[in-house]
């Protein structure tokens, strides 16, 4: 005779109590040689081929920007996807594949690594910088400078990118589509390329297309806190927001659902306009952004949630920051001039006035734009 439903359902209750006790036991006593091997996994996995392709067209952009074409849980036809592995595959898996790829990487003797957010149509932005601040022919300290982007939607201009690698070679492209809510791919893809090609570097600066850089008080700044313990590891430097509140206004461009993020304020991360690491970190942040889920805020994504999992602190660097448009030739022009280092303007006869200032002051000669860095 069949037992009873109660019978049988104290024993399922013992059955999964017995095996909850067991699975805790397994993971509280993992040994850090298992959490190596477990996160070398991961790696391998976010290597494989994009499972689900970015859309093509501009209406499936604005049906798609944001969403995680390489999650695991992003669409149909995940459950069948042959698992190689023994373990839960990423929960953000950058499986993005290089569009374009400098072949140069950085040797030993560079100092600082830039890495700049760009689009694929913001050409003129790119040269601006590079006959300019990003110029590495103006400095005694070896810089390298790339642009990070992801993939536009005209062939056209796809082929003036190809011809403009070939040409300064310092483009990084990613497959996924080059769209607002995708920026914490780009933010990944960034991480990524530095911890595989310059991961010797002592340091890396994250900025966008639109900030200038006097990159010559920069490294100053940089140089000096390089002699002391405290700077040369472990460092996030930036204008850090504390208790920044969570829009929960429908209308806005920065809406956020309380689906997405439940707290009303965000724990403590950086401006995204110009971030510092000390290179040691980066690797660190590419390897954990693999279990962090994404989430298309990519300032607090990068520099909030990764710096966080991480344990790591965020160092304060505010009175160098003039992100107020009017104000750029005044701040930098001013007799206060030496205290700031980075700008939000891209208007390009005012960045080329300032730049000039700059250069005189620092008895430099205007350089023209660099061709394939080496």
């Amino acid at each position: 005779m069949l037992p009873r439903k109660s019978t049988i359902t104290k024993w399922l209750m013992f059955v999964l109590i017995l095996g909850g006790m067991l699975y805790t036991v397994i993971n509280n006593n993992a040994s850090p040689v298992n959490k190596e091997i477990e996160i070398r996994k991961l790696l391998e996995y976010a290597k494989d081929p994009i499972i689900n392709k970015p859309p093509k067209g501009e209406k499936d952009l604005e049906n798609h920007s944001g969403k995680v074409y390489s999650s695991i849980n992003s669409s149909a036809g995940h459950e069948n996807q042959p698992n190689p592995l023994t373990l839960t595959p990423p929960v953000n898996p950058h499986n993005f594949k290089y569009m374009i790829k400098p072949k140069y990487q950085c040797d030993d003797s560079v100092f600082l690594v830039v890495y700049v957010h760009s689009h694929p149509d913001y050409y003129k932005r790119r040269i601006l910088i590079r006959q300019t601040w990003g110029n590495p022919k103006n400095y005694k300290e070896k810089i390298r400078v790339i642009f990070i982007m992801g993939k536009g939607l005209k062939q056209k201009v796809q082929d003036s990118l190809m011809f403009e690698s070939e040409t300064y070679g310092d483009i990084v492209q990613e497959d996924f589509i080059d769209s607002y809510k995708n920026l914490t791919y780009k933010g990944i893809a960034g991480l990524k390329w530095v911890s595989e090609n310059c991961a010797h570097t002592k340091y890396t600066l994250k900025t966008d297309d639109d900030i200038f850089v006097n990159m010559f008080n920069l490294l100053r700044h940089l140089k000096s806190i390089s002699m002391h313990d405290l700077g040369r590891t472990k460092l996030v430097l930036c204008l850090t927001w504390h208790a920044m509140k969570v829009l929960r206004d429908k209308n806005s461009k920065w809406y956020i659902a309380k689906e997405e993020f439940e707290p009303d304020h965000f724990p403590p991360y950086c401006s995204g306009s110009a971030f510092i690491f000390s290179t040691d970190v980066v690797k660190d942040m590419f390897e954990i952004s693999l279990t962090i889920k994404f989430f298309w805020v990519d300032d607090y994504y990068i520099t909030g949630a990764l710096v966080n999992k991480l344990g790591l602190n965020h160092t304060q660097f505010i009175s160098v920051y003039s992100l107020q448009k009017p104000k750029f030739e005044e701040n930098f022009s001013g007799p206060k001039g030496d205290l700031y280092i980075f700008a939000h303007t891209h208007e390009a006869d005012k960045i080329r006035k300032v730049w000039k200032r700059i250069i005189s002051k620092e008895g430099k000669s205007m350089k023209s734009d660099y061709l394939l860095s080496s």
